[in-house]
């Protein structure tokens, strides 16, 4: 009899012992701290908002930002571009963002998106046209960008050269039937493309014109 009570003593004791922990490691967070959107990386004025720029991060309720945005409204932000420059961390809200205007940033430069990334793109995409890239095995869109260039099966390319002083994203008619693009956005959005792709295993992009998802 004495022995059982020690047993279970002994149990009480480690299982209170595990409770406090996962309180201490765990429970205080999720009662007392509230989840919101903050910023994965440093994200400078002019980015076009992709789902790596993005995380959750617990804060207690009274360090809550005005307008803060949650989990459930982080696909609001995708596509849009940042006002200002924003720092790692920082909690993100709805006035910090506008609507992508196609302006072409002054560090963007033309990168490929070969065909053997695409599962799914309209063949009449055309250069000057803005496209949304959305992974296709778990549906994160990854940004929308300007076309410069189309690309047929043949290779031939569609989009003349144009100077600095002529108009790069002017919509062009009579391309030819898109199989892969050459997009405009900055070294760290190609790079950021590039590694979703390569996690994916490449063949992982749906491209649809802007506006006609």
């Amino acid at each position: 009899m004495m022995k059982n009570r020690a047993i279970i003593g002994i149990t009480l004791m480690i299982t209170s012992f595990f409770l406090l922990v996962l309180w201490e490691v765990k429970g205080r967070e999720m009662l007392l701290f509230t989840p919101v959107l903050a910023a994965s990386q440093d994200i400078p004025n002019g980015t076009v908002i992709n789902s790596s720029h993005i995380k959750q991060i617990r804060v207690l309720p009274e360090n809550i930002v005005e307008d803060a945005l949650d989990l459930g409204q982080s696909e609001i932000l995708i596509g849009q571009q940042a006002k200002t420059d924003l720092l790692k961390n920082q909690q993100l809200s709805a006035s910090q963002f506008q609507r992508y205007e196609n302006r072409r940033q002054p560090d963007s430069s033309v990168f490929v998106i070969p065909e053997h990334w695409i599962v799914s793109m309209s063949t009449v995409v055309r250069p000057g046209d803005t496209v949304c890239l959305l992974s296709a095995t778990d549906g994160i869109m990854l940004g929308a960008y300007d076309v410069a260039y189309v690309s047929d099966k043949n290779g031939r390319i569609s989009g003349e050269y144009v100077s600095h002083n002529e108009d790069l994203l002017k919509r062009q008619d009579g391309a030819y039937s898109a199989s892969s693009l050459e997009i405009l956005c900055t070294p760290a959005e190609y790079i950021a493309l590039y590694q979703q792709l390569h996690a994916s295993n490449g063949k992982n992009l749906i491209i649809y014109v802007e506006g006609e998802q």
